[in-house]
C-alpha cells in the first residue's frame, strides 16, 4: 500500500537526496540524524527506495529536510508544475493513473529529467549555480 500511497512524492524526494539537498530536520537528536543520513545514504546508493524513506516517517517530509540552496526551488516546484508533470508522465509513459504505479528506479531515472530540467529553468531565472 505504502508503495502507491506515496508515488506522488518519491521521484521528487529521489531527486532531492541524489542531488545532495537532503538534510536531517532542525529537530532531530544526533542520534535520529544518523539513523537517518545513513538511510538517505542508502537510498542515494539504490539500495533501498524513496518509498521506505517515507514509510520509515510516517509519510511526513519537512521543508527543513531540504537543504536551503535548493529549498525555494523544491516547494516552488511542487506547489507549481511538479503535479502537472508526474501525471503527464504517469499517462504518457506508465499508462497509469497518478496513484497507480509504485516506484521503480527506471522510472524514477526517465522522470528526472524533467525535474533536471525546471531546475536548471529555476537556476536560469534567479541567476544561480550550483
Amino acid at each position: 500500500m505504502w508503495q502507491y500511497a506515496y508515488d506522488d512524492f518519491t521521484y521528487l524526494l529521489m531527486w532531492i537526496i541524489e542531488h545532495g539537498f537532503y538534510q536531517p530536520g532542525e529537530k532531530l537528536d544526533e542520534e535520529d540524524s544518523k539513523e537517518v543520513r545513513a538511510l538517505a545514504a542508502k537510498i542515494k546508493r539504490r539500495e533501498v527506495n524513496p518509498t521506505v524513506f517515507l514509510s520509515d516517517n510516517d509519510g511526513v517530509f519537512q521543508e527543513d529536510e531540504i537543504k536551503k540552496k535548493a529549498r525555494t526551488f523544491v516547494i516552488g516546484y511542487f506547489k507549481g508544475p511538479y503535479m502537472d508533470d508526474l501525471r503527464t508522465f504517469a499517462k504518457k509513459v506508465l499508462q497509469s493513473d497518478i496513484h497507480g504505479f509504485p516506484f521503480r528506479w527506471e522510472d524514477y531515472d526517465a522522470f528526472k529529467v524533467h525535474i533536471d530540467e525546471a531546475y536548471a529553468e529555476f537556476l536560469n531565472k534567479n541567476g544561480s549555480k550550483t
